[in-house]
Protein backbone atom coordinates (compact mmCIF):
# COMPACT_ATOMS: atom_id res chain seq x y z
CA UNK A 1 0.00 0.00 0.00
CA UNK A 2 1.42 3.37 -1.01
CA UNK A 3 0.51 6.61 0.71
CA UNK A 4 1.65 9.94 -0.65
CA UNK A 5 2.48 12.62 1.89
CA UNK A 6 2.92 16.30 1.17
CA UNK A 7 5.44 17.85 3.53
CA UNK A 8 5.17 21.61 3.86
CA UNK A 9 7.03 22.50 7.01
CA UNK A 10 9.39 25.16 8.10
CA UNK A 11 12.84 23.88 8.92
CA UNK A 12 12.40 25.18 12.49
CA UNK A 13 9.21 23.22 13.23
CA UNK A 14 10.99 19.89 13.57
CA UNK A 15 14.25 18.60 14.98
CA UNK A 16 16.53 15.84 13.82
CA UNK A 17 19.20 13.67 15.36
CA UNK A 18 21.91 11.48 13.92
CA UNK A 19 21.52 7.72 13.81
CA UNK A 20 23.93 4.97 12.78
CA UNK A 21 22.94 5.07 9.11
CA UNK A 22 21.44 8.54 8.68
CA UNK A 23 19.07 10.87 10.48
CA UNK A 24 15.79 10.66 12.34
CA UNK A 25 13.54 13.66 11.73
CA UNK A 26 11.15 14.25 14.63
CA UNK A 27 7.99 15.93 13.36
CA UNK A 28 4.96 16.72 15.52
CA UNK A 29 2.95 13.88 13.98
CA UNK A 30 5.56 11.32 12.85
CA UNK A 31 9.15 10.06 12.90
CA UNK A 32 10.92 9.90 9.55
CA UNK A 33 14.21 8.04 9.09
CA UNK A 34 16.30 9.14 6.11
CA UNK A 35 19.85 8.87 4.87
CA UNK A 36 20.03 12.62 4.18
CA UNK A 37 20.37 15.36 6.75
CA UNK A 38 17.67 17.45 5.06
CA UNK A 39 14.06 16.45 4.82
CA UNK A 40 12.82 16.57 1.27
CA UNK A 41 10.28 19.37 0.86
CA UNK A 42 8.12 17.72 -1.79
CA UNK A 43 5.81 14.75 -2.17
CA UNK A 44 7.40 11.79 -0.54
CA UNK A 45 6.43 8.20 -1.18
CA UNK A 46 5.76 6.13 1.91
CA UNK A 47 5.55 2.36 1.99
CA UNK A 48 5.49 0.25 5.08
CA UNK A 49 8.46 -1.97 4.35
CA UNK A 50 9.87 -5.04 5.94
CA UNK A 51 13.19 -6.23 4.51
CA UNK A 52 13.97 -8.57 7.37
CA UNK A 53 11.94 -11.60 6.21
CA UNK A 54 14.46 -12.03 3.38
CA UNK A 55 17.19 -12.33 6.01
CA UNK A 56 15.04 -14.77 7.98
CA UNK A 57 14.74 -16.98 4.91
CA UNK A 58 18.52 -17.18 4.63
CA UNK A 59 18.77 -17.96 8.35
CA UNK A 60 16.26 -20.77 7.91
CA UNK A 61 18.34 -22.14 5.03
CA UNK A 62 21.38 -22.15 7.33
CA UNK A 63 19.35 -23.93 10.01
CA UNK A 64 18.28 -26.60 7.52
CA UNK A 65 21.86 -27.15 6.34
CA UNK A 66 23.08 -27.39 9.93
CA UNK A 67 20.29 -29.84 10.72
CA UNK A 68 21.39 -32.02 7.81
CA UNK A 69 25.04 -31.86 8.96
CA UNK A 70 23.97 -32.66 12.52
CA UNK A 71 21.98 -35.66 11.37
CA UNK A 72 24.85 -37.06 9.29
CA UNK A 73 27.29 -36.50 12.16
CA UNK A 74 24.88 -38.29 14.52
CA UNK A 75 24.63 -41.23 12.11
CA UNK A 76 28.44 -41.43 12.04
CA UNK A 77 28.57 -41.52 15.88
CA UNK A 78 30.13 -38.05 16.12
CA UNK A 79 28.00 -36.92 19.03
CA UNK A 80 30.03 -33.85 19.99
CA UNK A 81 29.82 -32.37 16.47
CA UNK A 82 26.13 -33.22 16.32
CA UNK A 83 25.47 -31.60 19.71
CA UNK A 84 27.36 -28.45 18.73
CA UNK A 85 25.29 -28.18 15.56
CA UNK A 86 22.08 -28.56 17.56
CA UNK A 87 23.18 -25.76 19.90
CA UNK A 88 23.87 -23.46 16.94
CA UNK A 89 20.50 -24.38 15.43
CA UNK A 90 18.74 -23.50 18.69
CA UNK A 91 20.59 -20.17 18.77
CA UNK A 92 19.43 -19.35 15.24
CA UNK A 93 15.84 -20.30 16.04
CA UNK A 94 15.80 -18.12 19.16
CA UNK A 95 17.31 -15.23 17.14
CA UNK A 96 14.64 -15.59 14.43
CA UNK A 97 11.79 -15.72 16.94
CA UNK A 98 13.12 -12.70 18.84
CA UNK A 99 13.52 -10.59 15.69
CA UNK A 100 10.43 -11.66 13.75
CA UNK A 101 8.51 -8.38 14.31
CA UNK A 102 11.34 -5.94 13.61
CA UNK A 103 10.73 -3.79 10.53
CA UNK A 104 12.72 -1.35 8.44
CA UNK A 105 9.92 1.14 7.79
CA UNK A 106 11.18 4.70 7.15
CA UNK A 107 8.22 6.51 8.70
CA UNK A 108 6.22 5.91 11.87
CA UNK A 109 3.10 8.01 12.58
CA UNK A 110 2.90 9.28 16.17
CA UNK A 111 -0.65 8.01 16.63
CA UNK A 112 0.44 4.44 15.93
CA UNK A 113 3.34 4.45 18.43
CA UNK A 114 2.55 2.31 21.45
CA UNK A 115 5.79 2.90 23.37
CA UNK A 116 9.42 3.81 22.91
CA UNK A 117 12.16 2.16 24.98
CA UNK A 118 15.69 3.45 25.33
CA UNK A 119 18.31 0.75 25.75
CA UNK A 120 21.83 1.62 26.79
CA UNK A 121 24.61 -0.02 24.88
CA UNK A 122 27.12 -2.33 26.49
CA UNK A 123 30.56 -0.76 26.34
CA UNK A 124 32.56 -2.09 23.36
CA UNK A 125 29.82 -4.62 22.55
CA UNK A 126 26.48 -3.03 21.56
CA UNK A 127 25.18 0.40 20.62
CA UNK A 128 22.66 2.51 22.47
CA UNK A 129 19.32 2.29 20.69
CA UNK A 130 15.67 3.20 20.71
CA UNK A 131 13.11 0.45 20.26
CA UNK A 132 9.91 1.94 18.85
CA UNK A 133 6.88 -0.31 19.35
CA UNK A 134 4.06 0.63 16.99
CA UNK A 135 0.95 -0.77 15.37
CA UNK A 136 1.21 -1.38 11.65
CA UNK A 137 -1.56 -0.62 9.18
CA UNK A 138 -2.67 -4.24 9.51
CA UNK A 139 -3.03 -3.84 13.29
CA UNK A 140 -0.09 -6.04 14.28
CA UNK A 141 2.47 -4.89 16.83
CA UNK A 142 5.85 -4.19 15.20
CA UNK A 143 9.24 -2.90 16.35
CA UNK A 144 11.61 -0.46 14.67
CA UNK A 145 15.17 -0.13 15.95
CA UNK A 146 16.88 3.25 15.82
CA UNK A 147 20.58 2.72 16.48
CA UNK A 148 22.76 5.60 17.64
CA UNK A 149 26.31 6.21 16.40
CA UNK A 150 29.04 4.21 18.09
CA UNK A 151 31.61 5.24 20.66
CA UNK A 152 34.11 6.38 18.03
CA UNK A 153 31.59 8.89 16.69
CA UNK A 154 30.57 10.48 20.03
CA UNK A 155 27.61 8.12 20.43
CA UNK A 156 26.98 9.02 24.09
CA UNK A 157 26.54 12.73 23.44
CA UNK A 158 24.46 12.10 20.29
CA UNK A 159 22.16 9.71 22.15
CA UNK A 160 21.65 12.28 24.93
CA UNK A 161 20.80 14.93 22.33
CA UNK A 162 18.32 12.55 20.68
CA UNK A 163 16.64 11.75 23.99
CA UNK A 164 16.29 15.46 24.76
CA UNK A 165 14.71 16.06 21.35
CA UNK A 166 12.26 13.17 21.81
CA UNK A 167 11.31 14.31 25.32
CA UNK A 168 10.64 17.88 24.10
CA UNK A 169 8.52 16.53 21.24
CA UNK A 170 6.47 14.37 23.68
CA UNK A 171 7.55 11.05 22.18
CA UNK A 172 9.42 9.99 25.32
CA UNK A 173 9.07 10.63 29.01
CA UNK A 174 11.86 10.75 31.57
CA UNK A 175 10.52 7.50 33.11
CA UNK A 176 10.97 5.62 29.84
CA UNK A 177 14.64 6.59 29.67
CA UNK A 178 15.62 5.54 33.19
Amino acid sequence: MVLLIFITMDMDTYKKFETKLGYCHVLPDRLILTEQSTLVQHIEEYKETNKLPKAHISYLAIVLLLALKSYTAFKDYKFVRSGASVMVILGYIIFIIYNINITTTPMIPKKSIVKIKFKKGTKWLTRARLVVHYKSKKGTLKKRLILFPGALFKGDTKSKEAIDILIKANYLTVHQVL
